[in-house]
This record gives structure tokens, sequence and C-alpha cells, in this order.
């Protein structure tokens, strides 16, 4: 089960954040993801495309992907959940955000594309953090679905 999913500029703007559990702009959570920011941020440029690391940090597992030039995936969940999971999600995620800006990404795509991106991560993962659907195809045709592809 996933606590918190961000798309990050490696300047450190939140382009998309999504609380799973808690409430997102709680101040507890929100000093969290500060400090964590804060401790991690200047690794963040010396990430190679597709390079990622894994922090335990308050009793929460987070990984972050770097999934483009400027732009990071983090991922974050109870430290119950193994880093396999972890990983395994980021990569379903970054090929949606891939799907959603046609192949090329950076951050403007990104922004231009965030409608779409919030719907395909919405779903693959519900309202409490549980990945619902995985499969590529299956996700382009509740798309079609929704008129949107």
């Amino acid at each position: 089960m996933l606590r918190q999913l961000m798309l990050v500029s490696t300047s450190g703007n939140i382009i998309l954040e999504e609380t799973y559990r808690g409430k997102p702009r709680d101040f507890k959570n929100l000093k969290k993801t500060k400090i964590f920011f804060e401790e991690t941020m200047l690794s963040w440029d010396s990430l190679q495309r597709g390079e990622e690391h894994v922090y335990v940090f308050s009793r929460f597992l987070y990984l972050i992907l770097k999934i483009c030039d400027d732009a990071v995936l983090v991922v974050s969940s109870h430290e119950r959940e193994t880093e396999g999971f972890l990983r395994e999600i980021a990569e379903i995620l970054t090929s949606a955000v891939s799907e959603a800006c046609s192949g090329s990404i950076n951050e403007d795509r990104i922004i231009y594309s965030l409608p779409e991106i919030r719907l395909m991560f919405g779903i693959i993962i519900d309202k409490k953090g549980y990945v619902d659907h995985v499969d590529p195809d299956r996700i382009k045709k509740i798309l079609k679905l929704k008129n949107l592809k």
C-alpha cells in the first residue's frame, strides 16, 4: 500500500502530490516532506535518468526515481512494504507518465499533461493507496471509456 506519491522537479518544486494515508496538507506531513527533501535533494541532480535511490525515513520507505533530466518520481510506503514493490510501482507510474506525455518526458510536458497523468494515477492506485490496475492494455481501455484517448 502506498502512502504518498509525488512528481517533483529537481529544484524541489512539487508538480503533483497524492497522499493516501493521512491528510495531504496536514502540517505534520508537510514538515516531514520538507525535511526529507532537504536531506535528499542534493543528490537528485547527480542521478542518471532511470536511476533510483531508496531511503528509510521516519518509519517510511521512499523511492526516488529520476524520470527525466528535470523531474523525479517520489513514491513512499510504510516500511513493511518491500523495495521491489516500490520499484515495480515506480516503473508502472513512469510508463503512465511517458504515455501521457506522448513519449517525450520533461517538466513542461508533465505540467501540460497533468490532467491525464492524474487520471491514469487514479486508475492505477485507488484512494486508499492500494494498487488496482497494472495492465497497460486495461488502463488504455479505461481511458478510452472516459473518452481521453
